[in-house]
Order: C-alpha cells, then structure tokens, then sequence
C-alpha cells in the first residue's frame, strides 16, 4: 500500500514540475487528464480501467524545493510523510 501511494505521489509530483505556474493560467481553470490503468498481478491484472484526474491547483516553487530537500534529506518515508501533512492542510 506504501509503495502504491509513493507511487502516485511521485507521479503527482513530476507532474506538476512539467506544467505551467498556476498564474500562467486563468484562474478558474481546471487541468483534466484522461487515462488508463492496467492492473498488474493480483485479482485486478490484465484489466483496465479508465480514470480522469482533475488538477485544480499546482505547487509552488517553494513547496517543491521544500519536498525535495526532504526527499533527498530523509528519504522516501519522510516524504511520504511531509506530503501528507502539505495535502492535509
């Protein structure tokens, strides 16, 4: 389970470091990105499923240099657990 959600964080994280600044955009917009998981192993594997993600907000600068340094600081565990906090709040 700790591996699936490092996972997404992860993938979460890079995305945002590949898309624009949130005041490059309007600020009523919505990011929508459509695709599909495949399940791999389990009850679940070979299936697919569609999903859509809806980013509403983007980190700033600050918070990913922040996320970084605690990722390189104390690892995988310690950013799992940073994350939460930032998301909680």
């Amino acid at each position: 389970m700790k591996r699936r959600t490092l996972s997404l964080v992860c993938g979460l994280f890079c995305l945002t470091l590949f898309r624009q600044a949130p005041d490059a955009r309007a600020p009523s917009s919505n990011l929508r990105i459509n695709g599909t998981v495949v399940g791999i192993g389990g009850r679940f594997g070979g299936r697919t499923r569609p999903f859509t993600l809806i980013v509403n907000s983007f980190t700033s600068p600050n918070q990913v240099r922040e996320l970084h340094e605690t990722l390189r600081r104390g690892g995988e565990e310690e950013l799992l657990d940073r994350a939460n906090v930032v998301l909680s709040s």
